[in-house]
């Protein structure tokens, strides 16, 4: 199945981007429990661990990615060059790079529940406001 190489965090990180719903929020089945389950249960079953020691080992390597690219990234903005070793598992979640951090997200409102004020509403507020100089007062007109 996989070479005699590969360690167990190689094998997990392989069978974690071979289901994209695990780790790309914009993934049309991010939300969807039942699936990421099911995905799960595959990536124990091909690692031989726990489901939830493959999430534990997961978000660790997850985590341990993001903190060396941001040390990577920071330390190339500084004048003194020090040559870091690249982490070991660097180059194997490079995938995580195109990857959306953030999910699109929808708003509650909608065009139809939109109401507009018209001018001559506009003008009534505005009216009310300096005839009393109080907080504002909406007095819609009756139709």
């Amino acid at each position: 199945m996989f070479g005699i190489t590969m360690d167990l965090d190689e094998i997990l990180i392989e069978e974690v981007r071979n289901h994209p719903l695990l780790y790309d929020l914009a993934h049309m089945e991010y939300k969807n429990l039942r699936r990421k389950d099911y995905a799960w249960k595959e990536v124990a079953a091909n690692t031989k661990l726990s489901e939830l020691e493959c999430k534990k080992r997961w978000k660790s390597l997850r985590d341990s990615y993001k903190r060396c690219k941001r040390m990577d990234q920071l330390a190339s903005g500084s004048s003194a060059e020090t040559p870091r070793k690249k982490w070991r598992y660097f180059e194997s979640l490079s995938f995580l790079e195109n990857v959306s951090n953030s999910r699109r997200t929808i708003g509650s409102i909608s065009a139809d529940d939109t109401q507009f004020i018209e001018e001559s509403e506009v003008m009534e507020i505005v009216d009310v406001n300096s005839a009393n100089n109080s907080q504002p007062a909406i007095e819609r007109p009756q139709r």
